[in-house]
């Protein structure tokens, strides 16, 4: 099976402070095996939304959180693509929202600010 990617190519959407999100682009991020679209998901920000498995069942059970079109990544595996490109802009998901990049969590980016490349399409 061909590996997928996406690769960032407008600054994403977010909380995050700008700079922090224009970091992103150009960042090449795995997609799972399979998550070959973007899809519509149920998320929150990352600054205000919900922390802990109690108030994220709760944030979707009363429909707090929004819908959200774009390619769901491996927190880890995003954070570890942006570190190779802006160790500071990493450092700021590290020091601001580590709840959010631990294993088993994902990153949803918008499918606007993305492409899909295969194992070959590296730039």
């Amino acid at each position: 099976m061909t590996r997928r990617f996406i690769r960032i190519i407008a600054v994403p959407p977010g909380e995050a402070p700008e700079e922090v999100r224009r970091a992103w682009v150009g960042v090449r991020i795995p997609l799972p095996l399979f998550h070959r679209h973007p899809r519509e998901w149920r998320s929150s920000g990352v600054l205000t939304g919900p922390k802990g498995l109690v108030a994220r069942v709760s944030a979707l059970l009363s429909g707090r959180l929004e819908r959200h079109r774009g390619y769901a990544v491996a927190a880890v595996a995003a954070m570890a693509a942006l570190e190779t490109r802006d160790p500071a802009a990493a450092r700021w998901w590290r020091e601001n929202v580590p709840h959010a990049i631990r294993p088993g969590k994902a990153f949803v980016f918008a499918a606007e600010a993305c492409v899909v490349e295969t194992d070959g399409d590296a730039a």
